[in-house]
């Protein structure tokens, strides 16, 4: 009994230790895509890419980790020590990353992290009134305010604007719809995007 005790505790620890690589990198790529747009990957490249940012956090952290004597603490705390390493810390590190990245960019150092035009204005959250193009050469425009949603990539084009407009023959914005609840509009509905200054418009 005892020889098949030790191959269990043997067979845990490899258990263990494939968890301390693999889940913290998961929880980080998980997170990271939360808050930064991310196109569909393989399986095997999420695989690959977790067990490198697994690794990493291992890396720097390990050592940490390791000169810490959680033998010492009570039982629960051992657990609190091993949930913050493996899952909150990896969880931490993409949001760090994603500020770091933002001030980089705005300081030139680094490339822009959106992924396109599109990405760029909208994730401003900035009040605008756009106006569309429609493939079959009519207008339609509204005002993109704070309940309003743009999709990002992959899915960029794709948005929900909270309030339709009416236009006049020039394709000026005139007012408001009423009772209006905004429209939803599709990449391949329209041709071009113009967009314009809420206090523009409104004035």
């Amino acid at each position: 009994m005892p020889e098949i005790f030790k191959a269990l505790e043997l067979d845990l620890a490899k258990w263990l230790l494939a968890a301390m690589l693999t889940l913290p990198g998961f929880i980080s790529l998980k997170i990271y895509s939360l808050i930064s747009p991310v196109g569909p990957r393989d399986l095997k490249d999420q695989v690959f890419e977790a067990l490198l940012f697994g690794l990493l956090h291992l890396i720097l952290l390990g050592p940490l980790f390791l000169l810490v004597d959680v033998t010492a603490f009570s039982r629960p705390l051992q657990w609190a020590a091993i949930l913050i390493f493996a899952v909150v810390l990896p969880a931490i590190w993409p949001i760090i990353f994603r500020v770091a990245l933002k001030r980089l960019a705005r300081r030139q150092l680094v490339l822009m992290t959106s992924k396109n035009g599109w990405d760029d204005l909208f994730q401003r959250k900035e009040r605008c009134f756009v106006l569309f193009h429609l493939k079959d050469g009519s207008k339609l425009g509204g005002y993109y305010g704070e309940r309003s949603f743009a999709a990002v990539y992959p899915n960029s084009g794709h948005m929900y604007v909270e309030e339709t407009w009416t236009l006049d023959t020039e394709g000026k914005f005139v007012d408001k719809v009423p009772d209006t609840k905004g429209f939803v509009i599709r990449p391949e509905d329209y041709s071009l995007i113009e967009v314009f200054s809420a206090e523009g418009e409104l004035k």
